[in-house]
């Protein structure tokens, strides 16, 4: 008996068990795609926006109104490329930055601005123009510094503080919810008026590592445990 399969119509399911699976699925298959009801070889990858002006430690995508941006960051410098390619230095006026290769770079788009951070710098925020540089992130202590940043719906939350020269590896903080276009407008735990606040995360002996967004929770993860908010 002659049978006709329609190769491309199911595409891959590799996660199926075979006799589980309709006689349009594929449970294997390697190098290859579906496209249009073909099987067709995998066209490979192609270099985009190359060479970055600096070995990339850290990458985050932005869009603005009018384009999508790539920042990239380095050691010392950070730059952004635009759709058309330009790489755009974006490193902040006041010098280079002191990250280290085993320190990560962390962040994200808020509202219409890019925040990023390494353990030994400020966190910065970059508004979107390749015109213009990074700057210190506003309302933020200029004496603090934290392991990592990251936005969950309109806050920034940030983990692991060092205060001055003291450390708390187990605090979370949160800023007061940025309105739309704007920057977060405190990180005042104490002032009532505002949703900015504090946490020592007491149930690990672990230190915290970075945050993620899961829906509406922000997941704080430490060395040993993670924890939602």
């Amino acid at each position: 008996m002659i049978y006709t399969l329609d190769a491309g119509d199911g595409g891959l399911a590799a996660d199926i068990d075979g006799m589980d699976a309709s006689d349009k699925l594929w449970t294997a298959g390697a190098n290859v795609r579906f496209e249009n009801g073909y099987l067709k070889p995998f066209d490979g990858h192609s270099a985009l926006y190359d060479p970055p002006t600096v070995k990339p430690y850290g990458i985050f995508p932005l869009r603005t109104v009018s384009s999508n941006l790539w920042a990239y960051m380095g050691l010392a410098k950070a730059y952004a490329v635009s759709n058309a390619g330009v790489h755009s230095n974006i490193t902040r006026a006041a010098g280079d930055y002191t990250a280290t290769a085993d320190t990560k770079w962390t962040g994200g788009a808020l509202t219409s601005y890019l925040i990023f951070n390494n353990v030994n710098d400020i966190p910065q925020s970059w508004d979107g123009n390749p015109a213009n540089a990074a700057v210190n992130l506003a309302n933020w202590t200029s004496t603090w510094r934290c392991a990592a940043i990251r936005p969950v719906r309109n806050y920034l939350v940030a983990v692991n503080i060092t205060k001055t020269s003291t450390n708390y590896p187990m605090i979370v903080k949160w800023s007061h919810a940025a309105d739309p276009g704007a920057l977060p407008s405190s990180w005042d735990e104490t002032d009532a008026t505002k949703d900015a606040g504090e946490q020592d995360i007491a149930d690990t002996n672990g230190s915290l590592v970075d945050i993620g967004q899961l829906g509406d929770l922000g997941i704080i993860y430490a060395t040993d445990s993670y924890h939602s908010m």
